[in-house]
């Protein structure tokens, strides 16, 4: 997969859109101050592709202060082109959403739906397991192959050497042979439980063989013998019920009259019967209707008494609404003269009010005078403006006083005939709304008591014609007791019965003379019965003979399967061994000592070779590395590691021991050579690789040689990234992504030299 254009909006420090082309790159610099936003660039690619990054929840992708992150990769692959597009938005519930196109002119002809065609699926999941089968890798794998992380180049040597091994053993993917040994150990449990079954079964079968002592076919033909006697004396008997049921048929014949007497003889007993049912029911009905007519005199004589004191009635409730109407009036007049004398009282308890104001009010105005003529040293009379001598200032504040005094208790008195008169006038108040509820009471009675008499009118209308109505129904009981009379004479007479009574004696004589008849046919019933019992009987025994045979056609059945299955379950004991010895074998070859071993064994030459390649470019040849599989233990044997020395021209020494340019430069080498080896294990080229600060610890002529590694690099990686802070790599490449960042957003200006 080689990327060749990168748009992305929103997108963490990318707040604006930003559009970087790859398409023309072979090596580049990404350079840029820490935090300018060079590894968001990366992350960006990552994200488009699997949705993960460092960590981050899905919402944390989204810029501040925006509310939709958007990622556009555009890569090839062979020789195809690819677009991936991966969006999140903020909202109440957030979303995303996930395109994968193919350019048009890959496909046939595109069936003339643009330059771009969808080749992704329904969902997102499917979609995304496009993209992973797509690229043959998932996110990690990726990661692992194309893109050494900043801080990630020593990831692989700052472990332990046993911890190496059995990382180098996850990245190589070498967990799907435990799940394969698990699961050919899981297949060999279950043919063991399948052969302890298959055992058992075969000695049930062979334990109900021993038990059959009496051979199957001896059974069967003993069965077969006991159906056909059966069969025969089942043909004996039928014979002779046909015969008995003949005689009887023949007696029938000779009695075939007597059922039609029988029935004839029925039907006029029935008809007789009807008759005189039908006379008592008419008897009945008359009787129960002259009972009813008494009951609705009595009823209309009822309602004619109530009626007659009507008239009565309403008179004395005209009388009384009469009545109440005087005291309604009354009560009503008395009610208007009380509001009355309460306004008038009001009206006086007003003007004593306001009597009561002006004394208070000449009062204080004559305080105030009195002080004047006391705070005043060279006293004036306040009316004329004459000095005033002090013996008749003295003079003017007495008459002053007393008529102040006089004012005050004027205005007591006043106020306390307002309070009474109105207390008067409340007391009037309450008088006047007592007649009124009075007088509303009243007005309720005289209406309930003209509906009274209105309704005493209507009944005493009704008389008449109540009367009317009592006369219909002595008429209408004059016929009824006519029509019972009639129903009583008909009861007791014979005459429309005794044509029955003599057909139906003449019908009994005949039935009697032929009794004797029947009781022969009843000696040759008994007969026919007797052979009925004795055929039944015989095919029971008949059934029960079919029934022997089937169950012997069953055993014999039965016995010929168990011996096909013993047959069978012999052979699948044979078939059961050979397999479980196979899984048992495929356990251990996907044990930890079997296939994988032998890859980590084969993976580790092929590191080891590409490091020291990359080392020879890098230290011009002075350092190498050796990785060592084994270790011999103190007590004999030997134990999985994965150690790694380092040797120069002086000294030959443990990794572990070894530190700064030295030690970055071995770890840049075996983090590429692991790249090259996950790659080549993932059955797919790896067209770009992406070194996130790499060159930190190194010097300027270490840095120098590891930019000619990465332009070298680029014979088996087409397109080299390197994404770095330091200024002097920036004239390094042929193409240089200058990252800044201003105003809160990351920018990207490309530069060819």
């Amino acid at each position: 997969m080689r990327p060749l254009a990168l748009n992305l909006e929103g997108f963490l420090s990318y707040r604006e859109p930003t559009a970087v082309a790859f398409d023309q790159v072979g090596a580049a610099v990404i350079l840029g101050d820490n935090g300018a936003g060079k590894t968001s660039l990366i992350e960006a690619m990552v994200w488009a592709l699997y949705g993960a990054g460092r960590g981050r929840g899905p919402d944390e992708y989204v810029s501040v202060g925006t509310s939709l992150a958007r990622v556009s990769l555009t890569f090839s692959l062979g020789t195809s082109s690819y677009r991936v597009t991966r969006e999140r938005t903020l909202a109440a519930t957030s979303r995303s959403s996930l395109e994968l196109v193919v350019r048009a002119a890959t496909v046939e002809a595109a069936r003339g739906v643009g330059d771009w065609l969808p080749v992704g699926g329904d969902s997102i999941a499917e979609t995304q397991a496009a993209i992973t089968e797509l690229l043959g890798m998932d996110a990690e794998t990726w990661t692992s192959t194309s893109f050494i992380g900043q801080g990630r180049a020593d990831a692989f040597t700052q472990l332990r050497p046993a911890a190496r091994k059995t990382l180098l053993a996850e990245v190589l993917g070498l967990g799907r042979y435990e799940a394969l040994g698990e699961l050919a150990r899981a297949l060999e449990h279950e043919l063991v439980g399948q052969h302890a079954a298959a055992l058992r079964r075969t000695d049930e079968i062979e334990s109900r063989q021993a038990e059959d002592l009496e051979p199957v076919e001896q059974i069967l033909d003993a069965a077969l013998t006991r159906r056909a006697r059966a069969r025969a004396l089942l043909e004996v008997q039928e014979r002779e019920l046909a015969e008995a049921s003949a005689a009887v048929a023949t007696a029938l014949e000779g009695l075939a009259g007597v059922e039609q007497i029988q029935h004839r003889l029925t039907d006029l007993r029935g008809r007789r019967l009807e008759e005189v049912e039908r006379r008592e029911r008419e008897l009945g009905r008359c009787q129960r209707e002259e009972r009813q007519s008494e009951g609705e005199i009595s009823e209309q004589r009822v309602t004619v008494d109530r009626l007659r004191p009507a008239e009565a009635q309403a008179q004395q409730f005209d009388d009384q609404a009469a009545r109440h109407q005087g005291e309604r009036d009354a009560a009503r007049e008395n009610a208007a003269r009380h509001q009355g004398a309460a306004a008038e009282l009001e009206k006086r308890s007003a003007a004593e009010a306001q009597m009561d104001h002006g004394a208070e009010d000449v009062a204080r105005k004559t305080r105030e005078r009195i002080d004047r003529l006391a705070r005043t040293t060279e006293p004036v009379c306040d009316q004329c403006g004459q000095d005033l001598p002090s013996e008749l200032r003295d003079k003017v504040v007495r008459d002053a006083t007393a008529f102040g005094k006089q004012m005050v208790e004027s205005a007591r008195e006043h106020a306390e005939l307002a309070r009474t008169l109105l207390e008067e006038a409340a007391k009037n108040t309450d008088a006047a709304r007592a007649d009124d509820r009075e007088a509303e009471t009243l007005e309720r009675k005289i209406a309930d008591l003209t509906r009274a008499a209105d309704k005493a009118r209507v009944d005493a209308g009704r008389i008449g014609e109540e009367q009317d109505r009592l006369a219909a129904l002595h008429d209408r009981q004059k016929q009824v007791r006519d029509a019972l009379a009639a129903a009583e004479a008909a009861a007791d007479s014979d005459e429309a019965l005794r044509p029955l009574d003599d057909q139906i004696a003449e019908l009994e004589q005949q039935l009697a003379r032929v009794a004797d008849q029947e009781a022969a046919l009843l000696g040759m019933r008994d007969e026919e019965s007797k052979r009925a019992e004795l055929v039944r009987h015989a095919r029971g025994d008949l059934e029960e003979a079919i029934a022997r045979v089937s169950r012997a056609e069953a055993l014999v059945e039965e016995t010929e399967r168990l011996r096909a299955e013993h047959g069978q379950l012999v052979a699948q004991l044979g078939d059961l061994d050979v397999r479980r010895n196979r899984y048992a074998t495929l356990s251990r070859a996907f044990g930890r000592d079997g296939i994988p071993s032998l890859i980590v064994e084969n993976a580790v030459p092929e590191i080891e070779a590409t490091a020291n390649r990359l080392l020879e470019q890098l230290t011009e040849g002075r350092i190498q590395v050796r990785i060592d599989s084994l270790r011999a233990k103190k007590d004999g044997g030997l134990k999985e590691t994965l150690d790694v020395t380092v040797s120069d021209e002086t000294s030959e020494r443990a990794l572990e021991t070894w530190s700064g340019g030295e030690r970055q430069a071995v770890d840049l080498a075996l983090r590429v050579g692991l790249s090259r080896l996950l790659a080549h294990r993932a059955g797919r080229q790896i067209s770009t690789l992406i070194l996130d600060e790499a060159f930190t610890a190194f010097d300027a002529g270490r840095r120098q040689r590891a930019v000619e590694v990465i332009h070298a690099l680029q014979e088996e990686f087409p397109t080299v990234l390197l994404v770095t802070h330091l200024p002097e790599l920036a004239d390094a490449f042929p193409t240089r992504f200058e990252v800044s960042r201003e105003n809160g957003s990351s920018h990207v200006e490309v530069v060819h030299r």
